[in-house]
């Protein structure tokens, strides 16, 4: 989801519980955080009567393949603007075969070359980031 775009998660409710709903709307996010930086950002909110809770990431998207070269110093910078709002900030590899996922932190630590480091499948990153341990 683009931080730009407005996307309400109402799917059937037969209970009456709170839907899924972004915090706030997604073009404060743009305005406060993002600016011209073209970052997405993932966020999840649940209220339920006797739990509630926030979650979110930003994300950097990037095409790659055995041919394609990253911009290392434009990622580097990409990096550096998430990482200065949240630690909960990762680069999305796009290539032919499947989506990686790679925290930013450690693209950074690498130059700005993502291809050679641990990478999550997206089903690992989402179990993990709702599972609690990122965001």
């Amino acid at each position: 989801m683009r931080a730009s775009q407005a996307i309400t998660l109402n799917a059937y409710n037969p209970t009456n519980q709170p839907a899924l709903r972004p915090p706030v709307e997604p073009a404060q996010y743009t305005s406060l955080a993002f600016g011209k930086t073209l970052t997405d950002a993932g966020v999840l909110e649940v209220e339920l009567p006797a739990y509630q809770v926030t979650k979110g990431f930003l994300a950097q998207a990037k095409l790659i393949g055995d041919r394609r070269q990253v911009r290392k110093p434009k990622l580097l910078a990409r990096c550096r603007d998430m990482l200065d709002l949240t630690p909960a900030s990762y680069v999305f590899l796009y290539d032919p075969d499947a989506v990686r996922i790679v925290p930013a932190l450690a693209v950074l630590a690498n130059g700005g070359e993502p291809r050679n480091l641990h990478a999550w499948s997206v089903m690992e990153f989402f179990f993990e980031h709702f599972a609690c341990f990122l965001g």
